[in-house]
């Protein structure tokens, strides 16, 4: 048996033509025909669309898993989740994807960077800062060797305090030009020398993070998050330990309603990130790169995707 319909042709897809010819292709179909194809012995097997009338693709799955129990099917291939609820009464393979659940969210469009972007890596407060120091030290380093004589330092000060300023300034570019005379100045500068050097090696890194790195659109706590329409994404948004556990939720059930969803984003009645299984976040953040990220790290909650099979064992133990 497989899912007629899981939203993701990527992983599994099911066609039906005019003259009811059925095709099935996907990784998942892929998977179990190389792994069919490795047997030493061949095994005839025929694929079977599973249809079901369930609003919530979780529970359909789980009535699938539960026919092959019934032995309606002799096994079960798909996108199917390995939970030990569902090992309890049939037998999963070894599994073949990712496993875990992770979150995605969208990245900051680079249009939204404009030529002010130079002053982002600072604070207002941060650059109100350096200018109080820039005047202090230039101050102090005029204050310092400003002339001895009151008379000379009258007809010199406008002429000795532009120069002084000038001199704190070129410090900016490493520039400076003047001669000190006095080790009391000589420690002003030094010390400004420190602190220019610390902040530009640091403006130097974030303006170029951000000029190059595009950032995710994710405020924690404060966000719409989108979850999968299967029982480990819903176990997720109630798990306490997992990030946004208490944020506002919204079921989501296809590629397309992911994409939809964060590209809207919560002001505008979307998401600002989405839980899911890893599976399905590696094929939305493969197709669309430069437009959605994974968020954090994975939480190894589920064991991937598996085959299904009747197991007579846990039917014995049922009975």
């Amino acid at each position: 048996a497989v899912p007629k319909s899981n939203g993701f042709p990527q992983l599994l897809k099911v066609d039906i033509d005019l003259q009811a010819n059925i095709t099935f292709s996907g990784f998942c179909i892929e998977v179990f025909k190389a792994a069919m194809a490795g047997l030493e012995h061949q095994v005839p097997y025929e694929f079977v669309p599973f249809e079901y009338n369930k609003t919530h693709i979780g529970e359909a799955y789980s009535d699938l898993v539960y026919q092959v129990y019934l032995q309606k099917y002799d096994g079960a291939v798909g996108d199917i989740t390995i939970t030990s609820s569902r090992s309890l009464y049939v037998d999963f393979t070894l599994p073949f994807t990712d496993m875990g659940i992770g979150m995605v969210s969208r990245l900051t469009p680079k249009k939204n960077q404009n030529l002010w972007i130079f002053l982002k890596p600072l604070t207002p407060g941060l650059w109100l800062t350096i200018v109080g120091v820039y005047v202090l030290s230039a101050l102090f380093i005029w204050l310092i060797e400003r002339p001895a004589s009151v008379e000379q330092q009258t007809r010199q000060s406008n002429g000795e305090i532009g120069r002084m300023f000038g001199f704190s300034f070129s410090i900016f570019v490493f520039a400076h030009w003047e001669k000190l005379s006095s080790n009391l100045s000589r420690s002003v500068v030094v010390l400004w020398v420190f602190v220019v050097f610390i902040l530009g090696s640091n403006y130097t890194a974030t303006l170029t993070s951000m000029m190059t790195v595009q950032q995710i659109e994710f405020n924690s706590g404060k966000s719409t998050v989108g979850r999968g329409a299967g029982p480990v994404a819903q176990e997720a948004i109630g798990n306490p330990n997992f990030p946004n556990s208490h944020s506002k939720s919204i079921r989501l059930t296809s590629l397309e309603e992911y994409v939809k969803a964060l590209s809207e984003g919560s002001k505008n009645g979307g998401v600002s990130a989405l839980i899911e299984e890893m599976p399905y976040i590696n094929v939305l953040v493969e197709k669309y790169p430069t437009r959605f990220s994974k968020v954090g790290h994975v939480m190894p909650t589920t064991n991937g995707f598996g085959f299904v099979s009747y197991s007579s064992t846990s039917h014995t133990c049922i009975m």
